[in-house]
């Protein structure tokens, strides 16, 4: 057979039946079809949040269901709500840091007060719940409360506390 009639026959493909251009235009459909459909279900999935967040945040809000975790929260409130800023950092900040930036740390809160103000009312909010709208971990070695923020409810904060030997802290 000539190669006329080849081509002919065959409709432009090579000797083997594969259409290169055919094959690459359907792989590219193929690709875009994946990525629409990836970005319909981020969107899906983002809707699904919302709405469990909006959910969590109309039932008033999610407290942790470990006793001990609470107590620890509590402690930490009535320390902000004090003013106590030295004694809050003493049991807040993570166990490896040392003494001195422990201290640091309290002397940078006691000279900002927006930063120590803001650090308090997120405290405080999550021990009270209403802004929490998710919690993510196991609650007895890491937990990571997930909340609206104070000032600007269209932020979303996070916070993670872990516990080692029984004593709840900030995540370092």
């Amino acid at each position: 057979m000539g190669k006329q009639q080849t081509k002919a026959r065959t409709g432009g493909c090579k000797p083997n039946g594969v259409n290169v251009a055919n094959a690459a235009r359907s792989a590219q459909l193929t690709n875009n079809a994946l990525s629409a459909v990836a970005n319909n279900l981020e969107d899906v999935q983002d809707d699904m949040e919302q709405a469990a967040m909006a959910e969590a945040l109309a039932n008033g809000g999610v407290r942790t269901s470990n006793p001990a975790l609470q107590a620890r929260l509590e402690q930490w409130a009535a320390l902000c709500s004090q003013n106590k800023i030295r004694e809050f950092c003493s049991i807040f900040v993570p166990p490896d840091l040392s003494a001195e930036e422990t201290a640091f740390f309290a002397s940078e809160l006691e000279q900002d007060a927006v930063r120590w103000s803001s650090l308090a009312g997120e405290i405080l909010a999550i021990v009270e719940g209403s802004r929490v709208f998710k919690i993510i971990g196991d609650q007895q070695t890491q937990c990571e409360f997930k909340f609206l923020q104070l000032e600007n409810a269209q932020i979303q904060r996070e916070v993670v506390f872990v516990c080692q030997e029984g004593d709840w802290r900030a995540e370092g």
